[in-house]
Protein backbone atom coordinates (compact mmCIF):
# COMPACT_ATOMS: atom_id res chain seq x y z
CA UNK A 1 0.00 0.00 0.00
CA UNK A 2 1.42 3.05 -0.71
CA UNK A 3 2.15 5.73 2.01
CA UNK A 4 -0.79 8.31 1.47
CA UNK A 5 -3.60 6.14 1.34
CA UNK A 6 -5.76 6.53 4.62
CA UNK A 7 -5.71 3.20 5.83
CA UNK A 8 -2.03 3.05 6.56
CA UNK A 9 -2.07 6.87 8.06
CA UNK A 10 -4.82 5.37 10.71
CA UNK A 11 -2.83 2.38 11.08
CA UNK A 12 -0.02 4.87 12.00
CA UNK A 13 -1.47 6.37 14.11
CA UNK A 14 -3.40 4.05 15.66
CA UNK A 15 0.42 1.78 16.39
CA UNK A 16 1.66 5.78 18.11
CA UNK A 17 -1.22 5.24 20.34
CA UNK A 18 -0.48 1.75 21.12
CA UNK A 19 3.34 2.86 22.21
CA UNK A 20 1.97 5.69 23.81
CA UNK A 21 -0.40 3.84 26.45
CA UNK A 22 1.84 1.09 26.67
CA UNK A 23 5.17 2.70 27.25
CA UNK A 24 4.30 3.74 30.61
CA UNK A 25 2.92 0.24 31.59
CA UNK A 26 6.79 -1.42 30.99
CA UNK A 27 8.57 1.64 32.00
CA UNK A 28 6.67 1.48 35.49
CA UNK A 29 7.87 -2.35 36.06
CA UNK A 30 11.38 -1.39 34.87
CA UNK A 31 11.77 1.67 37.44
CA UNK A 32 9.73 -0.72 39.86
CA UNK A 33 12.68 -3.20 39.64
CA UNK A 34 15.57 -0.53 40.04
CA UNK A 35 14.46 1.26 42.68
CA UNK A 36 13.42 -1.63 44.78
CA UNK A 37 17.57 -2.51 44.29
CA UNK A 38 18.83 0.83 44.52
CA UNK A 39 16.71 2.40 47.35
CA UNK A 40 15.28 0.25 49.34
CA UNK A 41 17.58 0.98 52.14
CA UNK A 42 17.82 4.73 52.00
CA UNK A 43 16.05 6.81 54.42
CA UNK A 44 13.06 8.65 52.69
CA UNK A 45 14.58 12.08 52.12
CA UNK A 46 14.77 14.78 49.62
CA UNK A 47 18.16 13.54 48.27
CA UNK A 48 16.08 9.95 48.13
CA UNK A 49 13.49 11.68 45.78
CA UNK A 50 15.70 13.95 43.22
CA UNK A 51 18.18 10.56 42.73
CA UNK A 52 14.76 8.52 42.38
CA UNK A 53 14.07 11.69 39.76
CA UNK A 54 17.13 11.06 37.99
CA UNK A 55 16.90 7.33 37.93
CA UNK A 56 13.72 7.37 35.92
CA UNK A 57 14.29 10.27 33.48
CA UNK A 58 17.87 7.99 32.74
CA UNK A 59 15.56 5.01 32.03
CA UNK A 60 13.74 7.22 29.78
CA UNK A 61 16.20 8.62 28.25
CA UNK A 62 17.97 4.87 27.45
CA UNK A 63 15.13 3.77 25.83
CA UNK A 64 14.72 7.37 23.67
CA UNK A 65 18.49 6.46 22.79
CA UNK A 66 17.62 2.59 21.69
CA UNK A 67 14.82 3.62 20.04
CA UNK A 68 16.63 6.11 18.13
CA UNK A 69 19.55 3.75 17.49
CA UNK A 70 17.28 0.89 16.22
CA UNK A 71 14.66 2.96 14.01
CA UNK A 72 15.30 1.56 11.02
CA UNK A 73 15.51 -2.09 12.47
CA UNK A 74 11.81 -1.41 14.35
CA UNK A 75 9.94 -3.69 11.65
CA UNK A 76 12.37 -6.99 12.18
CA UNK A 77 12.53 -6.67 15.80
CA UNK A 78 8.69 -6.55 16.05
CA UNK A 79 8.18 -9.11 13.40
CA UNK A 80 10.99 -11.29 15.43
CA UNK A 81 8.58 -10.83 18.49
CA UNK A 82 5.53 -12.01 16.71
CA UNK A 83 7.32 -15.11 15.62
CA UNK A 84 8.90 -16.09 19.64
CA UNK A 85 5.17 -15.09 20.67
CA UNK A 86 3.33 -16.19 17.96
CA UNK A 87 4.60 -19.72 18.27
CA UNK A 88 4.43 -19.47 21.94
CA UNK A 89 0.28 -18.96 21.56
CA UNK A 90 0.18 -21.69 19.01
CA UNK A 91 2.54 -24.44 20.32
CA UNK A 92 2.01 -23.98 24.17
CA UNK A 93 -0.62 -22.67 25.17
CA UNK A 94 -3.56 -24.50 23.18
CA UNK A 95 -2.12 -28.03 25.36
CA UNK A 96 -1.51 -25.84 28.75
CA UNK A 97 -5.26 -25.33 28.45
CA UNK A 98 -6.31 -28.77 27.61
CA UNK A 99 -4.28 -30.30 30.47
CA UNK A 100 -6.32 -27.87 32.55
CA UNK A 101 -9.79 -27.91 31.34
CA UNK A 102 -9.84 -32.27 30.00
CA UNK A 103 -7.26 -33.62 31.89
CA UNK A 104 -8.89 -34.83 35.25
CA UNK A 105 -12.31 -35.16 34.63
CA UNK A 106 -12.60 -38.61 34.13
CA UNK A 107 -11.86 -39.07 37.71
Amino acid sequence: MPEANPVVIVGKILFLFNIIFSYPLSIYQTNNVLESYTFSKMQYSKCRTWLKNISRTSVVAIGVIIAVTFYYKIPKIIGLTAVILGSFIALIIPPLLHNKIVVGKDE
